[in-house]
C-alpha cells in the first residue's frame, strides 16, 4: 500500500486498554464459604455476591462457593437488603453498621469493615435495608488509629 499523506499526524498505539468498566462490581477470590445474594467481604471489598465460578474447574453458575472460588461482588453504592444480621440488635434507621467477617453478618458493633447506614429498620421478616458505603471507606485500620 502506498504511503498516504495526511494533513494531521496520525499516531497508532498498540497497547493495553486503560478503561475496563464502570466499577460496579469486582471479581475477587473467596476466602471462605459464600452464597449468591449474600453480603460478603473479600480482598478488602464488601458487596453482594452476584456470581460464583469454581476456582478449580472454572464452572460458572454455582449457587454456593468455597475458599478459592472466583466471586463477583456488586459493590456499587446503593441500598441492599439482608437477613445476615445479629439477633437482639435494633438496627434503627440511621444507625452505622459494620460487617463482621468472622460471623458473616451486618452488625451495629464496630469492626474494621464499615458497611454503611441502616435505611429501613428490622422488619418482622428480620431483614434490614442499608446504604452501602463507598469502597474507599473499607480499608482496614492500621496500628495507632
Amino acid at each position: 500500500m502506498a504511503n498516504q499523506i495526511r494533513p494531521v499526524p496520525t499516531v497508532r498505539t498498540y497497547g493495553q486498554r486503560a478503561f475496563i468498566d464502570e466499577g460496579d462490581s469486582v471479581k475477587v477470590v473467596a476466602d471462605g464459604a459464600v452464597a449468591v445474594h449474600d453480603i460478603a467481604y473479600a480482598s478488602n471489598f464488601l458487596g453482594a455476591v452476584i456470581s460464583i465460578v469454581d476456582g478449580k474447574t472454572g464452572v460458572h453458575g454455582k449457587e454456593t462457593g468455597v475458599k478459592g472460588d472466583l466471586v463477583t461482588l456488586n459493590i456499587i453504592q446503593g441500598t441492599y437488603e439482608t437477613t445476615q444480621i445479629v439477633e437482639g440488635q435494633d438496627y434503627a434507621v440511621g444507625t452505622p453498621v459494620y460487617f463482621d467477617p468472622d460471623e458473616k453478618v451486618i452488625t451495629e458493633t464496630e469492626t474494621d469493615v464499615y458497611a454503611g447506614k441502616v435505611v429501613r429498620s428490622k422488619e418482622a421478616d428480620s431483614a434490614i435495608w442499608f446504604l452501602l458505603a463507598p469502597q474507599h471507606a473499607n480499608t482496614a485500620k492500621t496500628e495507632g488509629e
